[in-house]
């Protein structure tokens, strides 16, 4: 089924960090690799004014100057969910995903094949209170919060939130849903929105919660025996080319890139700077 760009819209967010990512990795590569057509918003957190320009010179996209007033991981949530209603009307399928550690491939055409009220993500194979990484997670919530969330995840596989793609009202509520949930808890720190990102989808009704196929957020890190690279494009050990490859782990990144960049701040993928707010 041919899926019309133009009613697509990709949603992706930056701040200084990590910066040359967005233009030499995942705008690059979307409009020169995959030839994407439909729209796509950047929000801008502090992105340095000499690539701001670039970006918006080279490419296509509508950016949109923000406040960092928690963390990017967490303000993104409110932000985009407000930016959803100034998009033109025609819009009905919406795919919100990081920016710094994001590359295409091919054509994402099939990847806005959803359904008309539906959201989809990639589920990896790792469930909640028993992979390490995201039991610590759910560790550094408070006691309440940490309840709450067991009580609906426990024994639930991981949907990664890099790339979230559904129709546009779906989308607007979920993450309105997860910014209050964030707020409410009073914590930030690096997956904090990945827990109420699959707490909220999990409250959802299972014919509007459906899976991603791996190709369209492959996570390199989850993973890393079951891929290779031949000439610089990443395949599955089955042969399959990855169409959106997610190079996540924060300072845990398995492929260095091209290119270095001048800001970077490991700190904030620590889950142990749990900050207060």
């Amino acid at each position: 089924m041919s899926v019309d760009e133009k009613k697509t819209a990709i949603i992706t967010y930056v701040d200084r960090n990590n910066e040359e990512n967005i233009k030499e990795d995942f705008l690059k590569s979307l409009f020169e690799v995959s030839k994407y057509k439909g729209h796509v918003i950047v929000l801008d957190y502090g992105m340095s004014e000499d690539i701001s320009k670039e970006i918006q010179d080279c490419y296509p996209v509508k950016t949109y100057r923000c406040n960092k007033e928690i963390d990017i991981f967490v303000d993104r949530y409110k932000d985009i969910s407000k930016i959803i209603y100034s998009l033109p009307e025609q819009v009905s399928t919406i795919a919100t995903m990081d920016s710094g550690d994001i590359w295409f491939q091919k054509n994402l055409n099939e990847m806005f094949e959803i359904g008309v009220n539906e959201i989809r993500t990639v589920i990896e194979n790792r469930v909640w209170d028993k992979d390490e990484w995201s039991l610590k997670c759910i560790n550094s919530l408070g006691l309440q919060e940490k309840q709450r969330v067991i009580k609906i995840l426990s024994g639930t596989k991981v949907r990664n939130s890099g790339v979230i793609i559904g129709s546009r009202e779906l989308i607007r509520s979920l993450f309105e849903n997860v910014y209050d949930d964030i707020f409410l808890c009073g914590y930030s720190f690096f997956g904090i929105d990945q827990i109420f990102v699959n707490y909220e989808i999990a409250k959802l009704n299972a014919e509007k919660r459906r899976s991603l196929k791996d190709k369209f957020n492959y996570v390199l890190v989850s993973n890393a025996k079951d891929f290779e690279i031949i000439d610089n494009v990443v395949y599955k050990k089955n042969g399959e080319q990855i169409v959106v490859v997610h190079n996540a782990g924060g300072n845990w990144r398995i492929l260095g890139r091209p290119f270095l960049n001048k800001w970077s701040n490991p700190e904030q993928y620590a889950i142990e700077n749990v900050k207060r707010f």
